[in-house]
């Protein structure tokens, strides 16, 4: 058995136990880091699950130090910080109006596009210089702050 083949036989086993876990249909699946080690056609059959049972109306809850798995999958997100809960909420009412920049896409005099990222503070005074330069702004995009962030501002914050 050469290692691709044991990688696949590890992903169909951890699948195939989940599966099984899952076959009398419980109201509610805790799984601890359910995707660590695994490759991403592992970690993506594994997603597929959890988002299956949601799907159903099932409560999936799990835990993950990769918090893109968790801001892709999760409903609501809660927040430990050394054991203590630190906020708990949709992705929405964790992360709020925080924005990290503002990302703006121009065309030039000349026809050639520029893009440039910005503080939110300094957005309105970037795009009047650029307007009264002769450039034609095409998109403002507001890039919120990753649950990364906020789980970081915390730990900072119990220190």
């Amino acid at each position: 058995m050469n290692g691709r083949q044991w990688v696949g036989l590890v992903v169909l086993a951890l699948a195939g136990w989940l599966t099984v876990a899952l076959l009398h249909e419980p109201d509610l699946v805790v799984l601890d880091e359910p995707m660590s080690g695994l490759d991403p056609l592992g970690r993506a059959m594994v997603r597929d699950l959890i988002l299956e049972e949601r799907e159903k109306g099932r409560t999936v809850f799990f835990s993950s130090h990769v918090l893109h798995d968790v801001e892709s999958i999760c409903d609501r997100v809660a927040i430990l910080v050394h054991g203590e809960l630190r906020g708990v909420g949709t992705m929405d009412e964790l992360v709020g109006d925080r924005v990290r920049h503002v990302e703006c896409t121009l065309e030039a005099p000349d026809g050639t596009r520029q893009q440039a990222r910005h503080a939110p503070e300094d957005v309105d005074e970037a795009l009047a210089k650029a307007v009264a330069g002769g450039a034609r702004i095409l998109e403002v995009r507001r890039v919120r702050e990753s649950l990364e962030r906020i789980l970081i501002d915390e730990m900072e914050a119990s220190r």
